[in-house]
């Protein structure tokens, strides 16, 4: 699995395909105390980006 984090969209690549939340399609975003993310999109697919199973994911890169 990889998660990228981009300008418009945070996208989850799995084997079985793409998850991508597009920031202006996000209708909820959960905010951890850890710095986890969760966004889920218009569509009802959520993406959770969790930056304690990242290294190169920071607090910086979760906002």
């Amino acid at each position: 699995m990889a998660l990228v984090v981009g300008p418009r969209s945070v996208t989850l690549r799995t084997p079985g395909g793409e998850i991508t939340v597009r920031y202006e399609a996000c209708a909820a975003l959960q905010v951890f105390p850890d710095g986890a993310r969760h966004l889920t999109g218009l569509d009802g697919f959520t993406v959770a980006v969790e930056p304690t199973l990242y290294d190169r994911l920071g607090p910086d890169r979760s906002r």
